[in-house]
């Protein structure tokens, strides 16, 4: 892992997503996030702020029961809590950014419901985040991602904590085909994904 000082890096948009959500986005197992929104968001409804950003791994909200039954082995690497018996809490880890590529409003269950196998998430979660505040949609992003070799270390802050989806974070501009940064999927592993996913919602590019 490596630190960055501040002269190192720029304010870059980021991503709060649960620490085994952004796992599974590293490792391949999906390209699809569904969001909804979080409590101090403007008018408590998801917008994506910037195309590329970086996914920053947290554990708020994070629980086992929540992510279908073959992904929970991603808990040992991504935990539902931090470590706990240390005076000073460990730096955050952020070894992946994302371009979003299309999106898609979810509004019925029948749909939500074919999705099930592009994600990591228990249909109790899915339907629990579509249900609350049915007036507004779920919304389906599909996330072409980008892993660095070596992850960059970031020390914690009160600031991000909390029920939002969006930090400024002190971290380098995002560069496809730089050193040490690459493609977690290759463009035809992606496209077909994306191609499966938009046979059963209406997913639009950006």
């Amino acid at each position: 892992m490596s630190s960055l000082a501040p002269a190192q890096a720029m304010t870059q948009p980021t991503l709060k997503e649960w620490a085994v959500v952004v796992a599974a986005l590293e490792y391949g197992h999906t390209i699809l996030l569904l969001r909804k929104g979080g409590i101090r968001e403007t008018g408590g409804t998801f917008a994506i702020q910037e195309p590329q950003f970086w996914l920053f791994p947290t554990y708020e909200h994070q629980k086992a029961q929540w992510l279908k039954p073959e992904y929970g082995h991603l808990l040992q690497t991504a935990p539902a809590a931090p470590p706990t018996g240390t005076p000073v809490p460990p730096p955050h880890v952020v070894a992946s950014w994302a371009e979003v590529t299309h999106t898609a409003q979810i509004t019925t269950e029948d749909v939500a419901e074919a999705l099930y196998p592009f994600h990591v998430w228990s249909p109790e979660l899915v339907s629990k985040r579509l249900t609350w505040k049915p007036q507004q949609p779920l919304y389906g992003v599909l996330l072409r991602v980008y892993r660095l070799e070596q992850g960059l270390e970031l020390e914690d802050q009160p600031a991000y904590g909390g029920c939002k989806s969006w930090l400024k974070l002190p971290l380098p501009p995002m560069e496809a085909g730089a050193a040490g940064c690459m493609p977690v999927l290759s463009n035809d592993v992606y496209d077909q994904k994306v191609r499966e996913l938009s046979a059963i919602a209406h997913f639009t590019p950006l």
